[in-house]
This record gives structure tokens, C-alpha cells and sequence, in this order.
């Protein structure tokens, strides 16, 4: 009679290839870990190193941009490029400073004159309010 294979145990000419197969199998799930984690890592890396730099330089451009000047520009000091965008943004966070200085000067020249008097323009908008008789002579005095 014929002997049938059983179907419930293994029988030992399979057993080294079930150990085969369960070793392969452990070999590639520790390797699909390490690469979920090396991915895990690059990513808080590239969010930390890339990501947080831009976001905090936009938001330092749209503060300029809405005129507040009072923060120190991160990154400037960097090596890389978002070093090169820093300083570029500082650039422009000095020449806007410097615009708010002239124009305070110029605004400054153009209220009053040599001697310290406030000017006497017909543009002004003093020119709206009724002027004392003698305007003219005192504007003289002040302005020759």
C-alpha cells in the first residue's frame, strides 16, 4: 500500500526550507524598518534644516511687508542658499529703514526752515486757517 504524506507536520525534508523561507522573511521586514525609519529621520530632518527656515522667512518678509522692521532677520548667518535669501531679505529691511530715516529728514526740512521757524508754504495745510495780518511780514523775517 502507499504511504500518503501527512498533512498536518511538516515532514523533515521541508523543515530546512521553512526555516529558509521564515529567516527571508524576518531579513526583509528588518529592512523594510530601518528604511521607515531612515525615512522618518529625513523627514524631521528636511522639516527642521529646510522647511522651518522658509516658513520663518516668509514671515518675516510679510512683516516687513506690513511695515514692522522691529525683528532680526533667522538665518542670515547660513551657508546655504536660505543664508542668501536672509541677507537678501535683510537688505531690504535696511534700505527700509534708511527710506523711513530720509523721509523723516525730508519731512522734517520741509516743516522748518534755516533759522528753525516752521516754513511759511502756500501749500501747507496751515494755509487753510486764517492767517494773521501780518503773515507775510513774519514770513519775511523768518525766510528773506
Amino acid at each position: 500500500m502507499c504511504a500518503t504524506p501527512s498533512t498536518t507536520t511538516p515532514s523533515r525534508s521541508s523543515a530546512p526550507a521553512y526555516s529558509s523561507a521564515r529567516f527571508s522573511f524576518l531579513i526583509a521586514l528588518a529592512g523594510l524598518i530601518a528604511v521607515v525609519v531612515a525615512s522618518a529621520g529625513l523627514i524631521v530632518m528636511v522639516r527642521r534644516r529646510v522647511c522651518k527656515p522658509i516658513v520663518d522667512l516668509t514671515a518675516t518678509m510679510s512683516r516687513l511687508a506690513s511695515g514692522d522692521v522691529s525683528d532680526e532677520i533667522a538665518g542670515a548667518e547660513r551657508g546655504d542658499e536660505i543664508g542668501a535669501m536672509a541677507a537678501a531679505v535683510r537688505v531690504f529691511k535696511d534700505n527700509m529703514i534708511e527710506a523711513e530715516r530720509l523721509a523723516a529728514e525730508k519731512e522734517a526740512a520741509r516743516t522748518t526752515s534755516r533759522c528753525g521757524a516752521p516754513r511759511c508754504s502756500t501749500n501747507s495745510p496751515a494755509r487753510s486757517r486764517p492767517r494773521s495780518p501780518n503773515w507775510s511780514a513774519d514770513c519775511r523775517r523768518h525766510h528773506p
